[in-house]
């Protein structure tokens, strides 16, 4: 069963992925370094449970190419929805 649902959007398109855990979620997002060219909301969600994160562009660049980033903000969303 699918626990984490993450919603990312950014100059108005939005993409949903899920996963087991919020890393699995956010590593299958295919979102280059080109494509993140403005602010945009990450939504994550689990169960009942919702975290709405309005982020600048060099954040959402951060999170989505980079490995580390991208292991640390999966364990914030995580202690946020537990």
């Amino acid at each position: 069963m699918e626990n984490y649902k993450i919603t990312v959007e950014v100059l108005g398109v939005e993409t949903t992925k899920t996963g087991k855990t919020a890393f699995d979620a956010l590593s299958k997002f295919e979102m280059g370094w080109e494509e993140i060219k403005s602010k945009g909301i990450l939504i994550a969600e689990k169960g009942d449970k919702k975290v709405e994160k309005l982020m600048n562009a060099p954040t959402l660049r951060r999170i989505f190419n980079n490995k580390i980033a991208k292991q640390s903000w999966a364990k914030n969303i995580e202690t946020l929805l537990s």
